[in-house]
């Protein structure tokens, strides 16, 4: 049978809620929890439903789990400290040894807000922190086209409609888990190394490792 369109409850970005309750957890937790002190406080920027913050908590970190969603917060783990707030806007008065923002969000395409996103990053983590940072791979930027690229046999996840225009790059995602089917179009600016280095300097921030083509930490200045 094939999936039906399932619109449901979604986040004000139209990331549909019960599909990312599903999804399985990604490697971001590890990631994070390699370069930080055992048991360190960590700030999650755009938690969703929580699949990370649980991943943290079961290594012993204690969370503040952020997201502009009450319909995504509401599946957090109660242990995790949760703030329902948009990122730009916050400022919690304290710093984390370890700040994540996952999911792409740094390739949202008004400058203007990036830069927000990645003043708040700077603003919350410590002297000698980390801020683990996912991208949109430039590489999978040049040869996406459309169709499926992800199946576990449970959750699938494509995209369809793909467009490209200099820097910028469009599509619709799909997700399909069961006989259920959610889509999202998205636009996002691509940004390559130089663009991430350039980016960070005006927050006040640096690379401090390159892990993947998606992936990096960064840490504040020295200055």
């Amino acid at each position: 049978m094939d999936p039906s369109h399932d619109a449901g409850a979604a986040a004000p970005d139209g990331s549909p809620v019960e599909f990312y309750r599903r999804l399985h957890p990604g490697r971001d937790a590890d990631l994070l929890h390699d370069r930080i002190p055992e048991r360190a406080a960590v700030l999650e920027f755009g938690c969703g439903t929580g699949r990370t913050t649980r991943a943290l908590l079961e290594r012993g970190h204690a969370v503040v789990a952020v997201d502009e969603s009450a319909e995504m917060l509401a599946h957090v783990p109660a242990d995790a400290e949760k703030v329902r707030a948009c990122i730009e806007d916050l400022d919690l008065g304290r710093r984390f040894a370890g700040v994540l923002l996952a999911s792409h969000l740094i390739n949202i395409r008004d400058e203007t807000r990036r830069g927000a996103l990645l003043a708040s990053c700077a603003g919350h983590v410590e002297t000698e922190g980390a801020v683990m940072v996912q991208r949109f791979d430039p590489a999978l930027a040049a040869t996406a086209t459309d169709g499926v690229s992800y199946d576990d046999g449970e959750i699938r996840i494509g995209m369809r409609g793909v467009r490209r225009e200099g820097r910028d790059f469009s599509a619709v995602a799909v997700f399909e888990a069961g006989d259920r089917r959610w889509e999202q179009p998205y636009e996002i600016r691509i940004l390559d190394d130089a663009a991430i280095e350039a980016e960070l300097a005006a927050a006040g921030l640096r690379v401090r490792e390159w892990i993947d083509g998606a992936w990096f930490a960064a840490t504040p200045t020295d200055e």
